[in-house]
């Protein structure tokens, strides 16, 4: 049995890929590079994660189905507009 270098998960002998995450020599594994796992960044504090949500903009949007302001805004004007067309011809 051989372990891939890449999921850590063993396969049978002679393989030339892994049937578990399906690395091979030719899509980056190499036996001669065992990684450990994958690169994810360090859990997040609380603040940190506010932060990020309010810098992308998805903190304050209306969570209780609740319609924003400027959706509002664009329906209505929107709608007006239909009406206007509509009546004119």
């Amino acid at each position: 049995m051989a372990t891939c270098s890449f999921c850590g998960e063993e396969y049978p002998d002679g393989r030339e890929a892994c049937p578990h995450c399906g690395s091979d020599a030719e899509t980056g594994w190499k036996a001669e590079e065992p990684h450990e796992g994958i690169d994810l960044p360090d859990e997040m504090e609380e603040q940190d994660y506010q932060n990020l949500l309010r810098e992308e903009g998805l903190l304050d949007r209306p969570t209780d189905g609740g319609i924003s302001p400027v959706t509002l805004v664009i329906t209505l004007f929107l709608a007006a507009a239909l009406v206007f067309l509509f009546v004119l011809s």
